[in-house]
């Protein structure tokens, strides 16, 4: 039997969802464009539905058409790290008679920038809805060979998280139970109401690097046999499709796990596993995936000058070799060129 607690609790849990899965016709779209210099350009583009635009606050006025303005994005810049500036701004007819805005923002120092995260599957995500960049110099290569830059967009625990951060208890001998065949009965019918909501749904993340990205076999990302200057963090839009080409939302076992925001849950992982070959599958991590470059001249003098570089731990002998910008270094001489 399903108590009124039990559908109070799973209602909750299915509006927090919708909200972080930015129910409604929402899209969302981030470049990151990184340049040899450290700085970076970052591009976003904000749409609403006119769903949502018609969507008001008797009390506050239609909350989510403010965020539009050039007002929010200019506050909204004061969090998004130190040197950062609005370049300019604009506001337009989107599809369908909704509106989006369309922001560029310069920053000297790309390891300054925070951005909203993607990374929804994270525990403890409400602390951790914040990620900021960081460059890291591979000084001893393993499946990436040493002499290339590591970015990674890591989660920041806000001061008001870690004051709330508790210790989990572990009980192996009664862990935690998981729904009611029940509780995933209701969940089962609600289906339809989370699709209608996640309707129109698109976020993107993508960094684009001044040189080709690294990609081989062993570490491959989308368009890696092209040469391609793009990492994609996050692509996911309702058109995707599943592993066997239907609808991805229309999947139930895959809803079942969202709507319980089980994004790392087996369904998930089983239709993800292909997103580099096929593209209409979406793409999301869980954890924060690395892209790996050859560093410019201003990266190289200030991660790799006076340093050394050493062949992988399990390879015989162990070999190291003086970092030198004419053997790592983009752009590389004439005759290294690809």
């Amino acid at each position: 039997m399903i108590t009124s607690r039990t559908l109070r609790t799973l209602g909750l849990a299915l509006a927090a969802l919708s909200a972080l899965l930015s129910g409604g016709c929402f899209q969302l779209e981030t470049r990151v464009k990184l340049h040899e210099d450290g700085s970076a350009t970052i591009t976003e583009r904000y749409q609403l539905s006119r769903r949502l635009l018609e969507f008001d606050n008797p009390a506050a006025g239609n909350v989510l058409a403010s965020e539009l303005t050039k007002e929010a994005v200019t506050q909204r810049v004061k969090l998004m790290g130190k040197g950062i500036t609005l370049v300019s701004h604009e506001v337009r007819e989107g599809e369908g008679g909704g509106k989006e805005s369309v922001s560029v923002f310069q920053i000297p120092d790309v390891t300054e920038l925070q951005y909203a995260s993607p990374y929804l599957g994270l525990p403890g995500y409400t602390g951790r809805c914040l990620m900021k960049c960081q460059i890291r110099p591979v000084l001893r290569g393993d499946r990436v060979p040493a002499g290339h830059l590591m970015l990674s967009f890591e989660p920041v625990v806000t001061d008001e998280a870690k004051a709330k951060i508790v210790p989990p208890r572990i009980d192996e001998k009664n862990p935690p139970k998981g729904p009611s065949p029940a509780e995933l009965q209701v969940l089962r019918h609600l289906q339809p109401a989370v699709r209608e909501l996640l309707q129109g749904l698109h976020m993107k993340f993508t960094i684009e690097c001044y040189s080709p990205v690294y990609a081989r076999w062993n570490h491959p990302v989308r368009n890696w046999q092209g040469n391609t200057r793009e990492f994609d963090v996050v692509d996911v839009s309702d058109q995707n499709l599943d592993a066997y080409g239907a609808n991805f939302l229309e999947n139930e076992e895959i809803m079942l796990e969202l709507e319980q925001r089980q994004l790392d849950g087996p369904n998930i992982r089983q239709h993800l596993g292909g997103y580099i070959a096929n593209l209409t599958l979406p793409l999301f991590h869980i954890n924060p995936p690395a892209m790996f470059f050859p560093p410019s001249r201003y990266y190289f003098d200030k991660l790799f000058t006076g340093k050394t570089l050493a062949t992988p731990q399990w390879a015989a002998p162990d070999k190291v070799v003086p970092a030198k910008f004419e053997e790592i270094g983009w752009p590389p001489p004439p005759a290294l060129k690809p």
